[in-house]
Protein backbone atom coordinates (compact mmCIF):
# COMPACT_ATOMS: atom_id res chain seq x y z
CA UNK A 1 0.00 0.00 0.00
CA UNK A 2 0.94 3.72 -0.37
CA UNK A 3 1.23 3.80 3.51
CA UNK A 4 4.54 1.60 3.29
CA UNK A 5 6.47 3.90 0.87
CA UNK A 6 7.96 5.84 3.40
CA UNK A 7 10.17 2.80 4.30
CA UNK A 8 12.33 2.92 1.59
CA UNK A 9 12.63 6.11 1.64
CA UNK A 10 15.30 5.26 4.57
CA UNK A 11 17.00 2.28 2.46
CA UNK A 12 17.37 4.59 -0.66
CA UNK A 13 19.17 7.25 1.13
CA UNK A 14 21.17 4.66 2.92
CA UNK A 15 22.07 3.75 -0.82
CA UNK A 16 22.58 6.87 -2.51
CA UNK A 17 25.48 7.41 0.49
CA UNK A 18 27.69 5.23 -1.56
CA UNK A 19 26.31 5.74 -5.34
CA UNK A 20 26.40 8.91 -7.22
CA UNK A 21 23.64 7.99 -9.76
CA UNK A 22 21.34 6.84 -6.94
CA UNK A 23 21.91 10.25 -5.00
CA UNK A 24 21.29 12.25 -8.20
CA UNK A 25 17.76 10.60 -8.19
CA UNK A 26 16.95 10.99 -4.60
CA UNK A 27 17.91 14.23 -4.62
CA UNK A 28 15.48 15.00 -7.75
CA UNK A 29 12.79 12.81 -6.27
CA UNK A 30 13.27 15.19 -3.03
CA UNK A 31 13.20 18.35 -5.35
CA UNK A 32 10.04 17.37 -6.67
CA UNK A 33 8.36 16.46 -3.43
CA UNK A 34 9.97 19.72 -2.34
CA UNK A 35 8.23 22.20 -4.57
CA UNK A 36 5.02 20.29 -5.19
CA UNK A 37 4.52 20.32 -1.29
CA UNK A 38 5.43 23.82 -0.97
CA UNK A 39 2.80 24.25 -3.95
CA UNK A 40 -0.16 23.35 -1.79
CA UNK A 41 0.93 25.07 1.69
CA UNK A 42 1.01 28.21 -1.10
CA UNK A 43 -2.36 27.86 -2.37
CA UNK A 44 -3.68 27.46 1.31
CA UNK A 45 -2.00 31.18 2.03
CA UNK A 46 1.36 30.26 3.43
CA UNK A 47 4.34 32.51 2.57
CA UNK A 48 7.98 33.56 3.50
CA UNK A 49 9.58 31.61 5.83
CA UNK A 50 6.42 29.96 7.31
CA UNK A 51 5.93 28.40 4.26
CA UNK A 52 9.62 26.97 3.74
CA UNK A 53 9.70 25.58 7.35
CA UNK A 54 6.20 23.84 6.64
CA UNK A 55 7.10 22.27 3.97
CA UNK A 56 10.86 21.29 5.10
CA UNK A 57 8.77 19.34 8.32
CA UNK A 58 6.26 18.45 6.48
CA UNK A 59 8.78 16.62 3.87
CA UNK A 60 10.81 15.16 6.44
CA UNK A 61 8.14 14.23 8.86
CA UNK A 62 6.12 11.79 6.45
CA UNK A 63 9.68 10.48 4.66
CA UNK A 64 10.93 9.74 8.34
CA UNK A 65 8.74 8.74 10.32
CA UNK A 66 8.10 4.97 9.63
CA UNK A 67 11.63 4.51 9.81
CA UNK A 68 12.24 6.74 13.02
CA UNK A 69 9.35 5.81 15.35
CA UNK A 70 8.45 2.60 13.99
CA UNK A 71 5.68 0.39 16.28
CA UNK A 72 4.84 3.93 17.70
CA UNK A 73 4.35 5.51 14.65
CA UNK A 74 2.15 2.96 13.10
CA UNK A 75 0.03 3.39 16.21
CA UNK A 76 -0.66 6.69 16.72
CA UNK A 77 -0.37 7.64 12.65
CA UNK A 78 -4.46 7.52 12.42
CA UNK A 79 -5.02 8.83 15.97
CA UNK A 80 -3.37 11.31 15.60
CA UNK A 81 -4.23 12.42 12.19
CA UNK A 82 -6.51 15.67 13.74
CA UNK A 83 -3.95 16.92 15.44
CA UNK A 84 -1.17 16.64 12.40
CA UNK A 85 -3.89 18.40 9.79
CA UNK A 86 -4.11 20.97 12.48
CA UNK A 87 -0.24 21.53 13.23
CA UNK A 88 0.41 21.67 9.66
CA UNK A 89 -2.27 24.05 8.54
CA UNK A 90 -2.35 27.17 11.69
CA UNK A 91 -0.56 29.78 11.19
CA UNK A 92 2.55 31.30 12.74
CA UNK A 93 3.13 34.57 14.10
CA UNK A 94 4.24 36.89 11.59
CA UNK A 95 6.59 38.31 14.20
CA UNK A 96 8.86 34.99 14.67
CA UNK A 97 11.70 35.65 12.75
CA UNK A 98 14.67 33.07 12.27
CA UNK A 99 17.70 33.01 13.85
Amino acid sequence: PFDDLPKYDIVMRAWALDEPLVAEQVERVDRERYEYIKSLFAEMGFTGNDLEMRTMVFQAYHSVSPALFGSIFEENRFKNEKIRHQFFIQKIDEDIKPY
